[in-house]
């Protein structure tokens, strides 16, 4: 019987976490652009939400290269200690 969950078996999971990175990534983006616009009307305001929304694509970015920088961690970790995930 397999004991790992249905969601990583089926790969279901990194498609649900890169889809809300990628939702993210879109909204901040899209906050970048209204934030452009309001600063039109008002600087301060426009400013806050063009930095916050360039703050977000930051933070998506890092973590999408962080959860690459894991995957290979734990790749390599297994080619060194082979069974090093699940021991007997």
């Amino acid at each position: 019987m397999n004991e790992t969950p249905r969601l990583r078996r089926t790969g279901e999971r990194r498609h649900w976490v890169v889809n809300t990175l990628v939702f993210l990534f879109s909204t901040a983006l899209a906050g970048v652009i209204v934030g452009m616009f309001v600063a039109f009307a008002d600087w301060d305001i426009g400013k806050l939400i063009v930095l916050s929304s360039l703050g977000m694509c930051a933070v998506v970015l890092l973590l999408g290269r962080a959860a690459e920088m894991a995957n290979d961690l734990s790749e390599l970790m297994e080619r060194v200690f082979p069974g090093w995930k699940s021991p007997k």
